[in-house]
């Protein structure tokens, strides 16, 4: 729009050919191209000073993405395959506040400098109305077709993916925040939080590649749960069906025996409890539910609860996904330790690497190391 070069306008025709190739609702950008002309007017003298050079760039761009469809006929007779099969658009039902806020998948969640950015917003206002209005219309039909995927967390990945081909568009606002900042001590408080957005997203990114952040199914719980926890026991955490669930406060505990192994609720038909572990993950950490009376219940990953079965020899599962008596223990504290009592009113105690509600009294294979998570 400045130089007013031919061949400038001939090479964008053909790179917004292979940007819709390479992802078609990204030739939105096409919009974006507006921005550069600062203001309306200067784009429609433009725009008729090169009619004949811009129905150039319309035949430029059909040449260049044709090869495309001829492919498409000469495999199986059509120009255009949709090949998502069943997937597409919901455009009725945008998951605006999902895409952008959940625990799940929020951009601003995941990415808070793209929240901060926005303020760069306030700068492009006053500068040039005509150059805020495009940017926002871009961000905003962007955000919308993003957001009316039908699958709007877009499977495994870290935060909202879908928008990492808009970050030199959020780095241009951040620059434009900067611009805005006219006293010192603002600048120097702006560097200063800086580097906590780069170090939380390091640590997310530690997390994601360690399974501490699970790929698709975070929510508000898991969130709190692993923030900014980087330890090797919270490893496969938050990958839980059924630790998280439920309406009762999130307390996670592991549980370490006397033969100093931790208690697992391995999966299996069995559904046994067993002190068979060296290392705290997902399977050996459990949900603390404290109930009334000096009473708990403990959930295990799969949602269900510790139960002592009378009804088979006293032994300790994790069968019922209901909390009624048997699920019930009486938590004694013995400093670093505890001791459980079931509702049949006797210890639980270790035998071999299984559990049992048998003991009478309280000796070494009836205390436990409770190990909390902080």
């Amino acid at each position: 729009f400045k130089k007013k070069r031919k061949k400038y306008l001939y090479w964008s025709a053909i790179l917004l050919a292979i940007i819709f190739l390479l992802r078609p609702p990204n030739i939105l950008i096409g919009v974006f191209f507006l921005f550069f002309a600062e203001s309306f007017s200067h784009f429609l003298l433009t725009f008729k000073q090169f009619k004949k050079e811009i129905f150039m760039c319309g035949i430029l761009f059909l040449i260049t993405i044709s090869p495309q469809f001829i492919f498409y006929y000469l495999q199986t007779g059509h120009f255009f395959i949709w090949s998502y099969g069943n997937e597409t658009f919901n455009f009725n039902d945008p998951q605006f506040m999902n895409v952008l806020f959940s625990y799940r998948k929020g951009l601003f969640i995941y990415a808070p400098l793209i929240l901060l950015s926005l303020l760069g917003f306030y700068y492009l206002f006053k500068k040039n109305k005509f150059q805020f209005c495009v940017m926002l219309l871009f961000l905003s039909i962007s955000t919308y077709i993003i957001s009316s995927w039908w699958c709007w967390s877009y499977g495994g990945c870290l935060g909202q993916r879908s928008f990492v081909d808009y970050s030199s568009i959020f780095v241009l606002l951040i620059t434009f925040l900067f611009l805005s900042i006219k006293k010192n001590y603002l600048k120097v408080l702006f560097f200063s939080i800086a580097p906590f957005f780069i170090i939380y997203s390091m640590v997310l990114s530690y997390q994601f590649q360690h399974w501490i952040v699970s790929w698709d199914e975070m929510n508000q719980k898991k969130y709190w749960a692993v923030f900014m926890k980087t330890d090797p026991e919270y490893e496969g955490l938050t990958s839980s069906k059924g630790l998280f669930s439920g309406t009762e406060p999130y307390q996670p505990v592991s549980l370490k025996a006397s033969n100093n192994q931790f208690l697992s609720a391995e999966y299996g038909d069995a559904k046994m409890i067993l002190a068979n572990r060296n290392i705290s993950r997902g399977w050996e950490t459990f949900n603390l539910i404290n109930l009334k009376g000096n009473k708990i219940a403990l959930k295990a990953d799969n949602g269900n609860y510790f139960s002592a079965r009378l009804d088979e020899g006293n032994i300790i599962k994790y069968s019922p996904n209901e909390l009624k008596q048997w699920e019930t223990f009486e938590m004694i504290n013995f400093g670093d330790k505890i001791a459980l009592k079931a509702y049949n009113n006797k210890f639980v105690s270790l035998n071999g690497d299984k559990l049992y509600a048998n003991s009478e009294c309280l000796s070494g294979p009836e205390f436990f190391f409770k190990l909390a998570y902080k």
